[in-house]
């Protein structure tokens, strides 16, 4: 995304315009994954920003009491800058497969997400280092494609849409759960993470609270208002989104990003991925 072609769009020749990439978010803030192509639902992209980390936060009370509130309260990368080592893998179920049956469980959820993360105990300054220059050589100079930075990973998985039964049989609360100035409820599905895991992806996000993840309730999708009309007005539905911050759909078009990387002090490479868009789009100009 970096390449120059993609700093100048066209206003006249619309047949160069063109998604550059697409690209999901299965649980909020953590590492993307990008589709060859994707079916849009109500909510958005379908698999995007289902889900979210959301970590208990307690208050005192503003009026100088004791009183102490807890909250369930999302996370995002600007609590934990580690999300996005947090990485997500779809599995959706295949009809025409000879192993297919509607009846196994992670059909029944519609498929299911498999998260990764990096974790490692403690270890001397000088041995982590060692391990990383071994890496790096290792990768860039031997060639060796499957080697990674991050060290050994944890993983679980989670079902995508958990239908009636196994919402009842593991029992996830509805709770609510805070993310910016709404809290919404939301199932709580913590029960799916194996106590010591969960103990582990605490560490490796660097959180001391209480941490589980939480899905949008199927049946109670947020609604969206701010610049979205209301329902009746201009359209005949009221926009919903899922996790997501504002609105169902982010587009970034790179002919913009490179126009902001322009304007910044030198040297200035901003990386259009942190975006965290949708949609990337190349072929209309910096203004649209």
């Amino acid at each position: 995304m970096y390449n120059p072609k993609y700093a100048q769009g066209s206003d006249e020749d619309k047949t160069s315009w063109k998604i550059k990439a697409l690209c999901i978010y299965p649980i909020k803030s953590c590492f993307p994954v990008e589709l060859e192509s994707g079916e849009v639902v109500p909510t958005g992209m379908k698999y995007d920003r289902q889900y979210t980390f959301a970590q208990l936060v307690s208050s005192v009370a503003k009026d100088g009491s004791w009183d102490i509130s807890h909250q369930w309260t999302f996370l995002t990368q600007r609590q934990s800058p580690h999300l996005t080592r947090v990485r997500t893998e779809l599995w959706v179920p295949d009809p025409s497969s000879p192993t297919y049956s509607p009846e196994a469980e992670y059909v029944k959820s519609e498929g299911c997400i498999v998260v990764s993360f990096p974790y490692q105990e403690d270890k001397l300054w000088i041995s982590d280092k060692i391990e990383r220059l071994g890496a790096f050589i290792r990768k860039n100079i031997l060639h060796q494609t499957t080697i990674s930075y991050d060290g050994p990973r944890e993983s679980f998985r989670i079902p995508f849409n958990p239908p009636p039964s196994r919402i009842a049989s593991r029992a996830y609360p509805l709770e609510p759960m805070k993310i910016w100035d709404e809290c919404p409820t939301a199932l709580n599905m913590g029960a799916e993470i194996a106590p010591a895991t969960l103990s582990k992806l605490r560490y490796a996000l660097g959180i001391s609270n209480q941490l589980t993840l939480f899905r949008v309730d199927a049946q109670r999708p947020r609604p969206v208002y701010r610049c979205a009309p209301r329902n009746g007005e201009a359209v005949a539905y009221q926009p919903v989104v899922g996790m997501a911050d504002a609105y169902p759909l982010h587009i970034v078009n790179l002919a913009s990003v490179r126009d902001v990387a322009a304007r910044l002090p030198a040297p200035a490479r901003l990386d259009a991925v942190r975006f965290r868009a949708n949609l990337y789009v190349t072929g209309p100009p910096a203004s649209l």
